[in-house]
C-alpha cells in the first residue's frame, strides 16, 4: 500500500503540471516567447493552435480554466475508482499507484491510430507494465479487457443522449476549428 506522502507528492506533482501550461497560455509575454523558438511550417501550425488556445484561456479566464481542471481532476478521481475497483474484481494486488500510471500508460497508447478502441496496443502496454510489476500477463489482459468494457459501457449509456441530442460541432469548436485553418 502506498502511503500518504508519496500520494500528496504525485497530487502536487499533477496539479502543478496542469496548470503550469494554463499560467503560460494566459500570458501573452511567456507565450510570444515560447513560440518564437519553433522553427518552420510545422512551427506556424502549432504557433497558430496555442495562440488561438491561449486566446481561448483568456476569454475564459481564471476562474473558467480552474473550473474545467476541477472537473477534469474529478472525471479522472472517478476513472481511477474505475480501475482499482476493476483491479479487486480481477484479484489483482498492486499498488494503487501501479494501477493508474499502467492505466494511463495503456490510455496513451490506446490513442494510437493503430487499432480500433485501442485493442492489442493496450494490451501490450498493460502487460510490459504489470510484468514490470510482477503482474502475469493474463492479469494484464483480463485487466485490458475490462477497461474495454467500462468503454463499452460508458459508450451505451452516452448513446441516447447523443441521439437525441446530436452536436453538429464539438463544444468549442470556433477555437478548436480556427486553430486548424
Amino acid at each position: 500500500s502506498v502511503g500518504a506522502p508519496p500520494i500528496a507528492f504525485a497530487v502536487a506533482a499533477l496539479l502543478g503540471c496542469a496548470l503550469l501550461p494554463v499560467l503560460i497560455l494566459r500570458h501573452e509575454s511567456i507565450r510570444t516567447r515560447i513560440l518564437e523558438q519553433m522553427p518552420g511550417k510545422r512551427g506556424d501550425s502549432i504557433r497558430n493552435a496555442i495562440r488561438t488556445f491561449g486566446e481561448g484561456a483568456e476569454h475564459l479566464g481564471y476562474r473558467g480554466l480552474l473550473s474545467a481542471l476541477g472537473w477534469t481532476g474529478a472525471s479522472w478521481a472517478l476513472c481511477c475508482l474505475q480501475v482499482v475497483a476493476l483491479a479487486a474484481a480481477l484479484s489483482i494486488s498492486a499498488d494503487i499507484v501501479q494501477l493508474i500510471g499502467a492505466y494511463a500508460l495503456g490510455a496513451i497508447a490506446s490513442l494510437l491510430p493503430i487499432s480500433v478502441a485501442g485493442i492489442g496496443t493496450r494490451d501490450a502496454v498493460l502487460v510490459v507494465t504489470f510484468g514490470l510489476a510482477g503482474i502475469s500477463s493474463e492479469s494484464a489482459v483480463a485487466f485490458s479487457t475490462g477497461i474495454l468494457l467500462i468503454y463499452l459501457v460508458q459508450g451505451c449509456l452516452s448513446l441516447p443522449f447523443w441521439i437525441r441530442q446530436p452536436s453538429a460541432e464539438p463544444v468549442g469548436s470556433p477555437i478548436a476549428v480556427q486553430a486548424y485553418r
